[in-house]
C-alpha cells in the first residue's frame, strides 16, 4: 500500500540533542510503503532529518525504521563543527554509523579528508577507509590506503603506501601518525624524507610540519651532495639550523670525516661541535680529544680533553689545543708533548706554541725548563 503526499514536519519545542530515533524534518514529498514488514518512506526535495546531534540533508531519502539511505548532495553535519560532504550515504540509526559513497569530503577545522568511500562512526568520532584517502591542510597533503582519523583527539593513523608532501619536502612510508592540531608527522616505521637535495632515512621519531622541527631515530641516517650522517638519533631545528647527530655519530663530506659519541652542526654558522671520543680527519691531518670545536669558514678548531693532533711527520698531544688558521699556529697546553718523528725528536713541556708552516716551535713551562729528547738513535 502507498501513499503520496507533500511533508513539512514543523519544528518541534524539544531538546533534539537527545533524540534517539531518526526525524526527517522537512521534505518537499512524502512516499509512504506500508506492504512490507516495516513502513517504508520515501523522500524528496531539499530533505532534512536529524538525530541526537547530527543534522542531515540530501536531495532524496529512504528511511527504514531508524536506517537512512540518502543520495545527491548529502551533508552530514555534527555538532556544528564536523561537516562531509558525499554523493550517497547509509546511516545505521542504532549504531550511529554513517557510511558515505563517492566524491567524499570530512572537515573539521582547516583539516579536510578525501574519500570515495568513508565510515564515520558518530559516538567515537571515527572516520576510516580502506580503500585510499588523502588529507588536506594548510601547508601539506597526506595519502595512504588504509587509515582512519580520530577527530576528538586531533590525530590520524595512515597505512600501506603512505606519502606526505609539505612545502619544501617529501615522505614516503608504511604507516605513520599524525597529529593534526600540532601539525607533527609521527614515523611507525621505515620512512624516507626527501628535502631539495636531501635524504633522510630513519625508523622512528616526528617532524614538525609548521617549526620544521625534527627528530629521526633507529638507523637514522641522512645524505646530500658530497655528504653523509648517521647516529642512533638526529635532531634538526630549521630556525637555528641546528644538526645535532647523538650516538656513535658520523659524518662525512668530501674533505673531512668526524666521529664523536654527539656531534652538532650549524648549517648557518658552518661550525661543528664533535662531543666524547671524538675524532676529526682529513687528507693531511687527524685531530683526537674529548670535545672538538671546528669552523669550517675560518679552519680554526679547539680540542679539549687529552688531545692528539697528527699531522706527519708532526705529533701534538696535550689537555686542550687550539689552532688558528689565519697565523697557522696550534697552541697546546698542559703535559704537551710535541715530536718530530722524521728526526726523532720529543719535548715535553707545560705550554707549545707550534706554527705548521715554517716549522717553529716555541715550548714553555710554569716551572724549569722544558725537556727535549733526541731518540733517533
Amino acid at each position: 500500500m502507498l501513499s503520496v503526499g507533500a511533508y513539512a514536519q514543523q519544528e518541534e519545542a524539544q531538546d533534539t540533542s537527545k533524540t534517539d530515533r531518526l526525524i526527517v524534518k522537512f521534505a518537499e514529498t512524502r512516499i509512504t510503503d506500508l506492504s512490507g514488514d516495516e513502513a517504508e518512506q520515501i523522500f524528496f526535495g531539499d530533505v532534512k532529518l536529524y538525530k541526537d546531534s547530527l543534522f542531515m540533508f540530501c536531495d532524496t531519502a529512504r528511511v527504514i525504521g531508524n536506517n537512512l539511505w540518502a543520495k545527491g548532495n548529502v551533508i552530514f553535519i555534527q555538532n556544528d563543527t564536523i561537516r562531509t560532504f558525499a554523493d550517497s550515504l547509509y546511516f545505521h540509526g542504532d549504531s550511529s554509523t554513517a557510511y558515505l559513497y563517492h566524491d567524499v569530503v570530512l572537515e573539521n577545522g582547516s583539516n579536510k579528508l578525501y574519500s570515495d568511500i568513508l565510515i564515520y562512526d558518530t559516538r567515537t568520532k571515527v572516520a576510516s577507509y580502506k580503500d585510499t584517502a588523502i588529507m588536506v591542510q594548510e601547508k601539506s597533503s597526506l595519502q595512504s590506503v588504509r587509515g582512519y582519523y580520530d577527530v576528538d583527539n586531533d590525530q590520524a593513523f595512515f597505512y600501506d603506501e603512505v606519502y606526505i608532501e609539505g612545502e619544501d619536502m617529501k615522505m614516503r612510508a608504511d604507516s605513520m601518525s599524525f597529529l593534526t592540531d600540532e601539525q607533527r608527522a609521527i614515523f611507525m616505521g621505515p620512512t624516507r624524507i626527501q628535502q631539495i637535495s636531501r635524504d633522510i632515512y630513519c625508523e622512528s621519531g616526528f617532524y614538525d610540519m609548521d617549526d620544521e622541527v625534527a627528530l629521526f631515530e633507529e638507523n637514522a641516517q641522512f645524505e646530500e651532495i658530497d655528504v653523509e650522517a648517521s647516529a642512533q638519533s638526529i635532531e634538526y631545528t630549521k630556525l637555528t639550523g641546528e644538526i645535532r647527530l647523538e650516538g656513535d655519530a658520523y659524518y662525512r663530506n668530501k674533505e673531512d670525516i668526524g666521529k664523536g659519541d654527539i656531534i652538532v652542526y650549524n648549517e648557518t654558522t658552518e661550525s661543528a661541535e664533535l662531543i666524547g671520543n671524538a675524532t676529526f680527519e682529513n687528507a693531511k691531518s687527524k685531530v683526537k680529544g674529548q670535545r672538538i670545536d671546528y669552523d669550517k669558514t675560518t679552519e680554526a678548531f679547539k680540542v679539549k680533553g687529552q688531545s692528539v693532533i697528527s699531522d706527519p711527520p708532526y705529533i701534538i698531544s696535550a689537555e686542550s689545543v687550539d689552532y688558528d688558521k689565519e697565523s697557522n699556529v696550534a697552541y697546546a697546553v698542559g703535559d704537551v708533548i710535541w715530536q718530530d718523528t722524521s728526526a726523532g725528536i720529543s719535548i715535553f713541556s707545560d705550554y707549545l706554541d707550534y706554527q705548521e708552516s715554517t716549522g717553529y716551535v716555541k715550548a714553555t713551562n710554569d716551572e724549569g725548563r722544558p725537556l727535549m729528547q733526541n731518540v733517533s738513535g
